[in-house]
């Protein structure tokens, strides 16, 4: 950056050598405000963040990462209307990301709005067969609101790409408690083995599950 000022110092009669050189000083700053914007956001700093992602949208308005990470912060505030707002910009800029598709996704499905996050979540998988947190997502959606064969069929696809997932193994055995009893225990047994010893809430839930299961078999 430095070097380009010199540089444009150097061409103050030349307009057009100017506007290349301030053009492309700004797109430097932008990456340094970018870099900073996401060392914030690792050291706690969630508005310091935004607010250097927002200086580099200020510089470079056509690069796609600052509202990226802007808008994964909205989202963790549940300002979800800012954040659709900036994965929106973000995906007219590059609309064939899965990954956008995928973190609106999730939006939407925050805001209740389920029709919308399918649709998303959908859309990112077309993009990238391989997104196992899509179809687990896409999982979710189903095993909250049915049909639970049709969250069985994307929890499958996530499983097939993470074999080591705990939530999805613990999703899909609550919902084959209605289904196939037998497979329930058998998820829920593979998800306490995966869920870390660290995580004692959410190995708590799976154990209710699996007890669950155990008593409607039977198995007291």
């Amino acid at each position: 950056l430095a070097k380009l000022n010199k540089e444009l110092e150097a061409v103050k009669g030349d307009k057009q050598k100017q506007a290349e050189y301030k053009s492309a000083a700004n797109v430097l700053g932008a990456k340094d405000w970018l870099e900073r914007g996401y060392a914030l956001y690792q050291s706690g700093d969630k508005q310091g963040a935004v607010d250097a992602y927002t200086r580099a949208i200020e510089l470079a308005p056509n690069s796609v990462n600052p509202y990226h990470g802007r808008g994964f912060i909205y989202s963790e505030r549940n300002q979800y209307d800012s954040a659709i707002f900036d994965y929106n910009t973000a995906l007219t800029l590059t609309p064939n990301d899965a990954e956008l598709y995928f973190k609106r996704g999730v939006v939407y499905d925050k805001k209740g709005l389920k029709d919308e996050a399918i649709a998303d979540y959908i859309k990112a998988v077309s993009i990238n067969p391989n997104h196992a947190g899509a179809y687990h997502n896409l999982g979710a959606v189903y095993a909250w609101d049915g049909p639970y064969e049709r969250a069985i069929y994307y929890l499958d696809k996530a499983i097939s790409l993470e074999p080591d997932s705990d939530k999805s193994y613990t999703l899909r055995a609550w919902c084959y408690i209605d289904i196939d009893i037998d497979k329930a225990i058998k998820d829920f047994n593979k998800s306490i083995e995966l869920t870390p010893m660290d995580e004692p809430s959410k190995r708590s839930f799976v154990y209710l599950g699996r007890g669950r299961a155990y008593a409607k078999k039977g198995d007291y």
